[in-house]
């Protein structure tokens, strides 16, 4: 089975959001500042595919495939967390990225289910790795 991520590029979006400058009634306006028109229609439906098209044509809005693993990560995490876990590449240095868990994730996520260590516990271990990877790095 294909898994498939949508990942919205918050650096490409930033530039298409109203800023405070550009307002004609900054007290007024207020409430729109920091946003962006995506879509508009008769109904919602119709607003909605108006916006998902407007993110896509635009290039904020890209739909991956997913690498084995991958999907496991999104199905069973937050999608903040989730992206913790992933990383994008394009192997072929061309336009279809795809979606990978980082490397060595699976056996980290079988050694924590292995000793049924907490999230908490989990994370402090993450912090550990990731400092002697670094101290490791400036020698």
């Amino acid at each position: 089975m294909n898994h498939y991520a949508a990942i919205l590029n918050l650096e490409d979006a930033d530039s298409y959001c109203l800023q405070q400058d550009e307002l004609f009634e900054p007290e007024i306006q207020a409430t729109v500042s920091r946003s962006i028109l995506l879509g508009y229609g008769q109904t919602e439906y119709a607003a909605l595919t108006a916006a998902l098209n407007t993110l896509q044509d635009n290039g904020m809005l890209k739909v991956h495939k997913c690498e084995l693993g991958a999907g496991n990560i999104l199905e069973s995490s937050s999608g903040k967390d989730a992206l913790r876990h992933l990383w994008l590449h394009d192997e072929k240095n061309g336009k279809r990225s795809r979606l990978y868990p980082l490397p060595g994730h699976t056996g980290a996520v079988a050694f924590c289910h292995k000793y049924d260590l907490s999230e908490e516990a989990a994370e402090e271990l993450s912090l550990l790795l990731n400092a002697l990877i670094d101290l490791n790095n400036k020698e």
